[in-house]
């Protein structure tokens, strides 16, 4: 509605230099993923969590989580540990937010994407860390809240179509709606 709202996003440099001073196993794989890059190649995943038990869950704690781990991680991307919280948005402030989760996200991949590069401390050495961003993943739902894709009924019923959005409302110039046929 035109002001702003603030989501809990970590200074990943300094985060990163924190995993390595305390996991050794971490920072030396982070080593070797850097050496000779120009940049990291990333995956950003997002879920959406619900604190409480399962029979009493907090609802009103609601919140979508987004996760960054490198590509050059390979096969070791399956271990938790190798996956960074960057960003805890709740779903009282997604809300507020004009776009929903597909605007909060679209903040937090420039926020995270488009800075300078980032200085990282890895053991004793130092390392200019510029990321990009290789694949974005999530569960299901998380990628249906983000793309605004919900089949015949979301603003864009196909992921693959970059002009195509639903038939009722308002369609910009160089949109089609779904009901055409070419």
């Amino acid at each position: 509605s035109g002001g702003h709202v603030d989501f809990h996003v970590v200074k990943l440099p300094e985060v990163l230099s924190w995993f390595c001073q305390t996991n050794n196993e971490f920072g030396h794989m982070l080593m070797k993923c850097l050496r000779g890059l120009e940049a990291a190649s990333v995956y950003l995943y997002c879920d959406e969590v619900t604190p409480g038990a399962v029979l009493a869950p907090l609802n009103t704690r609601k919140s979508y989580l987004g996760y960054l781990s490198f590509d050059l991680f390979g096969y070791f991307l399956h271990e938790v540990a190798n996956w960074t919280c960057v960003a805890i948005m709740t779903h009282g402030h997604v809300d507020e937010v004009r776009g929903g989760l597909s605007a909060a996200v679209r903040a937090l991949v420039h926020h995270i994407f488009d800075s300078s590069t980032e200085v990282v401390t890895i053991g004793e050495q130092t390392w200019l860390l510029k990321l990009r961003l290789h694949k974005f993943t999530g569960d299901a739902d998380a990628m249906r809240a983000i793309f605004s894709s919900m089949g015949s009924s979301g603003v864009r019923p196909c992921m693959k179509c970059t002009n195509c959005i639903h038939k009722t409302g308002r369609v910009p110039a160089g949109y089609v709606t779904i009901a055409e046929s070419d």
